[in-house]
């Protein structure tokens, strides 16, 4: 019984030591980057804290991608990002899977995003002209409850992208961790 008894506390401090003994691992060595983010871009789980108990914290790192077009909104959780066959094959996808009716293979890729720089004032300028031109039109006809509608959407789409939308935007993907650093390294604003 007493061997027992030895054998499993001899199992719990091992294996104790050892997860301890990665986690000292993992947080020896230079940090690659360190990047502070607020509730805009660190989000708690949508529905969180309905649920009965639960004592960890998961969140999400909320990015988007810039608008395609110039004077089209980034919207909040914007993901979109259009690639071209050349920049698919660049990742690794053969011409098989960029087929429409295969299915594709994962891959691990890295991405490069941009923490409040110039995609974020990019997307900051549009929603401004568009929130300009708006109230441009309302001015011209005050009563027009279409224009004015419409100004008070666009109002709250700027509003959002002052104070609430994230202002981490998706850069670049690529196949290795070296290329982005590489290219990124000058760039304080990246990660």
């Amino acid at each position: 019984m007493k061997k027992y008894l030895i054998y499993g506390i001899a199992l719990i401090v091992f294996t104790n030591s050892f997860i301890l003994g990665g986690v000292f691992y993992n947080r020896s060595g230079e940090p690659t980057a360190q990047l502070v983010l607020s509730e805009r871009e660190a989000r708690l789980p949508y529905l969180s804290g309905f649920e009965k108990e639960n004592s960890g914290v998961g969140l999400s790192i909320s990015w988007r991608a810039l608008a395609n077009k110039k004077d089209e909104l980034a919207y909040y959780n914007n993901r979109s990002i259009n690639l071209t066959k050349q920049q698919l094959r660049a990742l690794g996808f053969t011409e098989l899977e960029l087929s429409e009716d295969s299915r594709a293979q994962e891959r691990t890729l890295f991405f490069a995003l941009e923490y409040n720089g110039e995609h974020y004032q990019k997307s900051l300028a549009n929603a401004q002209s568009y929130y300009e031109k708006a109230l441009a039109r309302f001015e011209l006809d005050t009563n027009d409850e279409q224009l004015k509608y419409a100004k008070e959407q666009a109002s709250e789409a700027y509003q959002q992208e002052l104070h609430r939308n994230s202002r981490l935007f998706f850069l670049e993907a690529a196949q290795d961790y070296k290329t982005l650093t590489t290219k990124y390294a000058e760039q304080s604003k990246a990660i």
